[in-house]
C-alpha cells in the first residue's frame, strides 16, 4: 500500500477517535465494491460506533506494527498505536508503548479508556486490554474526588457486565470486576449492595456462567451475612428446579451450603476460597435435614443427569462434610470426580 495512504487512514482514525469521546463500538466491515473504496476512507462511524473496511485492514496493520517497533516519534506512536492496539489488542508491546506515552502525558485518561474500551467491543475477552485499564485506573484514581471515583467505578462495572455478556464465561471480564470491587469500593457501600442484585440478575439469565458465579460468590463473601447465605440457598435451589441439568448451580450450591455454616473464606493474597477445618455439629445436622429435604424434591422429576448431579452432590457432602445426606440408589451414577470449588486444609 501507498505510505501517504496508509498515513492518512492512521490520521484519520486519530481525527475520529479524538473528536468522538463517546464511540461505544468498533468493528472491521466489507465495503461494497471497488468504487465504494475510492470515494471514501474505510474509517467511519455510524451512530457512535467505529468502522473500519476490511480492504485496509492486512496492509495498513503490517506497517504500522512495524513502524512501531521502529520509531520513538511520540506523535507517530500515537496513531500507529490506535490502528494496531484495535486490531490486534492482544499486543502486549502495543500497550506497554501507550503507557509509556501516558506516563510521558501524550494521551490521557480518557484516551486510554475509550481505545481499551473499542479494543474489547470487538474482542471482549481481551486479558491485555483488561490489564491496560486496570493500570491506567492505578495511575488516576488516588488522586480523584469520593464522587469522581464512584462515578468511574460505575463506568467500568457497566462495561465489565457488557463484556460478560459478550463472550460465556469471560473470566477476565470478572476478574477485573473483582479487582474494582477490592480497589476502589471503600467509602461505597450501595455499590456492593447494587452488585449484589446485578450479579444475580445476570445469574438468573447465565446458569452455566461458572466465572459470573465465581464473582457472585466473592461479593457474598464480601458481604459475609449468614441471612444472606441463606437466602442465596433458597435462591439458587430455585434456579436448579427451574434449569435442571447445569453443573455450574450445582457448584454454587455446594458454596453456600459451605458458607452458610461459616467454613469458607475468600484468600486474598491467593485470589481463592479456602476451607476452614472446625465444622459446627450443630450446623452440620441442619446442612443435612435441608440437603436431605430439597434432594427428595428434586429427584421427583428428575432426568437420568439430573440424577447423577444429584449423587455427586451426596458423594461430595460424604467427602467434604462427613455426612451423609441421602443414600440414593445408583441408577445414573458416575465416576467422574467433582469439579472442586475450594482446595481443602488451606490457609490464607
Amino acid at each position: 500500500m501507498d505510505a501517504d495512504l496508509c498515513q492518512r487512514i492512521l490520521s484519520d482514525l486519530e481525527s475520529i477517535l479524538r473528536k468522538n469521546p463517546l464511540l461505544e463500538s468498533f468493528d472491521v466491515i466489507s465495503s461494497a465494491d471497488d468504487q465504494e473504496r475510492a470515494n471514501r476512507s474505510p474509517v467511519y462511524v455510524i451512530e457512535n460506533h467505529l468502522g473500519l473496511d476490511s480492504w485496509c485492514l492486512v496492509p495498513v496493520y503490517v506497517a504500522a506494527h512495524d513502524e512501531l517497533l521502529r520509531t520513538q516519534d511520540a506523535q507517530k506512536l500515537l496513531q500507529l498505536s490506535n490502528f494496531v492496539l484495535l486490531i490486534n489488542p492482544e499486543l502486549e508491546a502495543g500497550w506497554n508503548c501507550r503507557k509509556k506515552l501516558f506516563l510521558q502525558k501524550k494521551c490521557s485518561f480518557q484516551q486510554e479508556l475509550q481505545l481499551s474500551h473499542l479494543a474489547l467491543s470487538r474482542k471482549p475477552k481481551t486479558a491485555e486490554a483488561f490489564f491496560h485499564r486496570k493500570w491506567v485506573l492505578s495511575q488516576e484514581m488516588e488522586n480523584y474526588t469520593l464522587e469522581r471515583r464512584q462515578a468511574v467505578l460505575h463506568s467500568e462495572l457497566q462495561l465489565c457486565e457488557t463484556m460478560a455478556g459478550k463472550y460465556f464465561s469471560n473470566y477476565h471480564a470478572w476478574d477485573y470486576r473483582r479487582h474494582l470491587l477490592k480497589e476502589y469500593v471503600e467509602g461505597a457501600p450501595l455499590i456492593v449492595e447494587s452488585e449484589l442484585q446485578r450479579s444475580k440478575d445476570f445469574l438468573q439469565s447465565h446458569v452455566s456462567d461458572y466465572s459470573g458465579m465465581s464473582y457472585r460468590q466473592y461479593v457474598l463473601l464480601r458481604v459475609n451475612s449468614r441471612p444472606l447465605f441463606e437466602s442465596e440457598l433458597t435462591f439458587v435451589s430455585d434456579l436448579i428446579h427451574t434449569f435442571p441439568g447445569h453443573e455450574a448451580l450445582w457448584s454454587h450450591r455446594r458454596f453456600c451450603v459451605l458458607a452458610n455454616i461459616g467454613l469458607l473464606k475468600w484468600a486474598e493474597k491467593r485470589q481463592r476460597l479456602i476451607l476452614k477445618e472446625n465444622k459446627d455439629p450443630k450446623r452440620l445436622e441442619n446442612v443435612r435435614e435441608i440437603e436431605q429435604s430439597f434432594l427428595r424434591k428434586t429427584l421427583r422429576d428428575s432426568g437420568n443427569w439430573q440424577t447423577a448431579l444429584c449423587e455427586r452432590h451426596v458423594r461430595w457432602a460424604s467427602a467434604t462434610l462427613h455426612i451423609d445426606i441421602a443414600p440414593l440408589q445408583a441408577n445414573g451414577s458416575t465416576d467422574e470426580q467433582e469439579r472442586p470449588i475450594i482446595e481443602a486444609n488451606d490457609s490464607d
